[in-house]
């Protein structure tokens, strides 16, 4: 009885170790789609495939549909969606690593999905992309990547390239999480369209699902993005106290381009669309260089009709941004060459770098502060503004405007009449190069009553290729790149 009861008792002891154990991997061999589905079929839930195939590729024929939890190791290997299927649709967590994912299409939107994704399309779950290529897909709404509801997307050291979209080029997420690091997103784009199509070159963010986790993009690269709408690389719809973080990051040669049948193409690199609730946006440590919009904000433009946007900038470079290549046809003006701020929030610039911004057809090279702005709540802090110029297209009128970095303040909104202002805002130490003056007048504009007109000799922006922002230096240790 006694040897029974121990040969049970080592039996019991035998089945816990085994289910304490973790699954053994499953190894796909046979590379191609009916060895990929055995294997997602034969894996438990929870359980990982690693795909065998070397640097070979998977066609597929239908999209792979999940109904479990899985990790899916590529080992280097491609899933071809060959422009006629998506490839993943999950509703479980999703992790996948050292893998690409090219040529997904959706060809039409699904009425019952806020997106459609042509590479992975992610409801409730978790998506984790981890050293993952995305490239040449296309879907309606977020051409590769659809985060569809109450899910998270964490990408991580990965690239999307060549992605396209009604909306969303490369990413959408609604109501879900999003949080990017380490990652490149590069020549994505959306198309041209009525409504809201065209926005967000790269990503569209509708809303996130836990408003206490701001949508975070840490030390990535955009690069070469482009929306017909707004947002050349992202647009990130801030409501209802949605935050969002961007830091150690590179925005370049991104483009807002005109969207003919909206009248509408701003937010060179972002437009930050925000209603309902405060929120806060804080940019550290990033560049934006050579980003163009056709009518306002070169690389940013900030806030909304109903906006309450906190702006947080710390050390971040604004270089040869343009605003304006195509003139207003209502207004015949743009602003904002760097950018523009259209809140009731504050804004504060700390160890900020304005320089060789630009507007056509009017209005502000450097930053364009809007009528809903306090004044009071914008503070400039040891920042430097080189040779931001406005430039008209009116005839009879001088060709450079003037190189002012806040025009057409207005001191009486009720008459309407635009009047300057000395130091219109607070804050202390702005250089400021060459002197503010409003052509028509000669009249002196400092920006604010610590301002020193002085040339401080910024040096050219330089790319080196990454994520880490490129801050040019200057004579004097202020600015994004202190002194040389």
């Amino acid at each position: 009885m006694r040897k029974l009861t121990h040969s049970l008792l080592l039996c019991i002891g035998l089945t816990g170790l085994m289910q304490a154990l973790p699954a053994q991997a499953a190894n796909v061999t046979q590379c191609d789609e009916a060895g990929l589905r055995a294997a997602i079929a034969d894996t438990a839930d929870g359980g990982k495939i690693n795909l065998n195939c070397g640097n070979g590729t998977i066609a597929l024929s239908s999209e792979l549909v999940l109904n479990k939890s899985l990790t899916i190791n590529g080992q280097g290997a491609n899933l071809d969606g060959g422009n006629r299927t998506r490839i993943f649709r999950t509703t479980k967590d999703l992790t996948l690593i050292h893998l690409t994912l090219q040529n997904g299409h959706v060809g039409s939107q699904v009425g019952n999905f806020s997106c459609e994704g042509a590479a992975v399309h992610v409801t409730f779950g978790k998506l984790l992309l981890s050293n993952v290529t995305v490239q040449n897909n296309f879907a309606p709404r977020g051409g590769a990547v659809c985060g569809n509801w109450q899910a998270n997307v964490d990408i991580r050291q990965s690239t999307f390239t060549g992605n396209s979209a009604h909306q969303g080029g490369a990413v959408f997420t609604n109501t879900t999480d999003l949080a990017i690091r380490n990652s490149t997103f590069s020549n994505n784009s959306t198309t041209i369209g009525s409504g809201l199509n065209g926005i967000g070159g790269a990503i569209y963010t509708y809303a996130d699902l836990d408003t206490s986790t701001p949508i975070t993009i840490l030390s990535s690269r955009f690069d070469g993005n482009t929306s017909f709408h707004e947002g050349g690389a992202l647009f990130l719809t801030q409501n209802n106290g949605i935050n969002v973080t961007v830091q150690s990051s590179t925005f370049v040669n991104n483009h807002a381009q005109l969207n003919p049948q909206t009248g509408i193409g701003s937010g060179g690199a972002i437009k930050l669309n925000h209603a309902g609730g405060q929120s806060l946006a804080k940019l550290t440590d990033v560049a934006f260089a050579n980003n163009i919009a056709d009518q306002e904000g070169g690389a940013i433009w900030a806030g909304g009709a109903s906006a309450n946007l906190n702006l947080e900038l710390f050390k971040v470079t604004f270089y040869g941004n343009e605003a304006g290549r195509i003139p207003d046809p209502v207004k015949n003006e743009t602003a904002g060459g760097g950018m523009i701020l259209e809140s009731r929030g504050s804004m504060s610039l700390v160890q900020t770098t304005f320089a060789e911004n630009r507007a056509n057809n009017e209005t502000s090279g450097a930053i364009f502060i809007g009528d809903t702005v306090d004044r009071q709540k914008v503070t400039v802090r040891k920042s430097l503004f080189q040779n931001n110029c406005s430039y008209k297209d009116i005839a009879g009128t001088p060709d450079v405007e003037n190189c002012n970095h806040f025009t057409h303040i207005r001191t009486a909104r009720d008459t309407g009449n635009f009047q300057f202002v000395h130091h219109p805002l607070q804050g202390n130490a702005v250089f400021e190069w060459p002197i503010n003056q409003h052509a028509p007048t000669g009249e002196a504009f400092p920006i604010i009553q610590n301002s020193a007109v002085r040339d401080v000799n910024v040096r050219p922006y330089q790319d080196n290729g990454d994520a880490a922002p490129d801050h040019p230096c200057s004579d004097i240790n202020m600015g994004s790149g202190g002194a040389c």
